[in-house]
Order: structure tokens, then C-alpha cells, then sequence
């Protein structure tokens, strides 16, 4: 899919949304790997041990305002509205579905739940309101 499909669809990116610093876990992928299984793979002793400490981030939606954002080639920092940083859009663009910004994003714990306000900082020296979303994206949540 084009970038605007694939993030409407929360569709991740290796590079982007989950590198090597990241983990099945954070980018919500655990479904596909099973910890109480008695099959063994590659990695299942280390993610049972960061299922047991528990996840510090996990990538969410967001939506923010303001006119199109130039594209997330770079992550853009979120803030919140204290000012705070608590993590940052890994992919972002205008999404003319949503008549709005989106993005796809990488939220610290105390922070992710859907609705709460956040401050996006883009690369055009602007700080826009956004809201955190679940993913897939839901058409109910604007400004």
C-alpha cells in the first residue's frame, strides 16, 4: 500500500515502527508470538521474561491538527501537554480520509491510552494538538 493507506491501516514498518531496539510486544504484535506454548522459537526465553517486567511503550494512533504535516522521514517528538516528551510519531502524513494528520506512533506507558491530548512537534517548527488512538484508526475521534 502508499504510506497513506498503509498508516490509516496501522500497518507497521520495519525501520519505522519496530527496529531492533524495539520488541514484538511494544508494536503490539504478541498475538503471533505465543508464550504459553509448548512449541519453541528463537527469542521465546526473552520474551517471556519482558512479558513478566511488563512493557515500558507500545505504538498507538494519533491524530493532530494543523494544515499537512510534511512527511515523517524523521520521527517527530510528542509531548504532553505539560510538556513532557513521552514519545514519538514513527510515521505520520495527511490522511485525506480523516480530513486530518495521522500517525503512527510510539507512546511511554503512563501516556498511551486512547484519547488522551498530546503536543505533536513537527519538523516545520510547529506544535500541533493531537489526540492518542488505537489502531487500527477510528473515525470517531476528532478535535
Amino acid at each position: 500500500p502508499n504510506l497513506i493507506e498503509r498508516i490509516e491501516g496501522g500497518l507497521l514498518s520495519y525501520g519505522n515502527e519496530f527496529t531492533r531496539e524495539t520488541n514484538p510486544l511494544e508494536c503490539g504484535l504478541d498475538k503471533f508470538f505465543p508464550i504459553n506454548t509448548s512449541h519453541n522459537y528463537i527469542g521465546k526465553n526473552s520474551l517471556e521474561v519482558i512479558k513478566e517486567n511488563g512493557i515500558d511503550k507500545q505504538i498507538r494512533g494519533i491524530l493532530f491538527d494543523g494544515g499537512a504535516c510534511p512527511t515523517c522521514s524523521d520521527p517527530f517528538p510528542i509531548k504532553s501537554i505539560s510538556g513532557e516528551k513521552i514519545g514519538q510519531i514513527t510515521s505520520g502524513i495527511y490522511s485525506p480520509s480523516f480530513k486530518e494528520n495521522v500517525g503512527l506512533s510510539m507512546i511511554n506507558k503512563n501516556h498511551w491510552a486512547p484519547g488522551n491530548k498530546v503536543i505533536v512537534e513537527t519538523p516545520d517548527n510547529k506544535k500541533r494538538n493531537g489526540i492518542i488512538t488505537s489502531l487500527p484508526f477510528r473515525d470517531n475521534l476528532s478535535f
